[in-house]
């Protein structure tokens, strides 16, 4: 979301300055030329795997995070949503227009996985109440969703935090991969237990520990206990809990990618 300047310019929405109905009409949408030049990469990205062994996976979708994080401020988020509901619904409906067209044209592209990201979730739970968020976010993200699972393409969905009021919803959605099972809300053993035959689990390896501040065989006794309870049967996808951030030293990297060949082996 963008805004006009004095001097007819626009600058991206990022200092949470939305806060009514008059602000929100200053709003630039994205249009036909975001979408071209977004398609743009796509296509490039899916032409030069061509041939390869690599899948192109598109990342985006985050109509709630967006405003909440960028747009509004999470505390005026949550008034919106009680105070002036209506508001906050377009914000979402038209945010998830733009994404509907993109993931329709990506899929059109070739994309293998989507990759819909839009962190809703802390540590505790959810932000909103589940029963409230599934009526106000569901409806426009299955709307979303709808072009991707009719052409068959995985959809690998993302969102930090402790997830379990949102799984029935999110597999019932057509959901086929959850990421990154965040460990400061998730166990990965409970969510095997109960969730592991019917969706695919990805991440779970702590950045902070043990690869932030573990050495490295905390790394690789850290992903061993993971692949005895993950591996059997299949549906874990080894990987972080987070980005590989710069200040992971650079060995407990390397640790943590051998300890997946050594134990991730059938």
């Amino acid at each position: 979301m963008k805004r006009r300047l004095d001097d007819g310019g626009l600058e991206v929405i990022n200092d949470r300055s939305i806060k009514s109905r008059s602000d929100a009409e200053r709003i630039v949408w994205p249009g036909e030329a975001e979408l071209d030049r977004t398609i743009g990469f796509v296509r490039e990205y899916v032409q030069a795997a061509r041939g390869s062994a690599i899948g192109v996976i598109l990342c985006g979708g985050c109509i709630f995070q967006t405003l909440y994080e960028f747009v509004i401020g999470l505390s005026d988020c949550m008034v919106m949503l009680l105070d002036d509901g209506d508001l906050f619904a377009e914000l979402m409906s038209r945010s998830a227009d733009y994404y509907v067209e993109l993931f329709r044209r990506a899929v059109a592209e070739g994309i293998d996985i989507l990759y819909p990201a839009d962190d809703f979730a802390y540590n505790k739970g959810l932000f909103v109440r589940p029963e409230l968020f599934a009526a106000i976010w569901r409806p426009h993200y299955e709307r979303m969703l709808a072009p991707v699972i009719s052409a068959g393409v995985p959809i690998w969905f993302h969102s930090d935090g402790k997830l379990d009021d949102a799984m029935a919803m999110l597999m019932d959605m057509g959901i086929n991969c959850i990421t990154p099972m965040d460990p400061t809300g998730i166990d990965y053993r409970d969510y095997k237990r109960r969730y592991g035959d019917r969706v695919t689990l990805h991440g779970n390896i702590d950045i902070e520990y043990p690869l932030v501040r573990g050495d490295q065989d905390d790394v690789d006794r850290d992903v061993r206990e993971h692949m005895d309870v993950l591996r059997p049967g299949g549906r874990w996808i080894a990987g972080s809990s987070h980005s590989i951030v710069n200040y992971i030293p650079h060995e407990n990297f390397l640790a943590m990618i051998n300890a997946f060949h050594r134990y991730g082996r059938y």
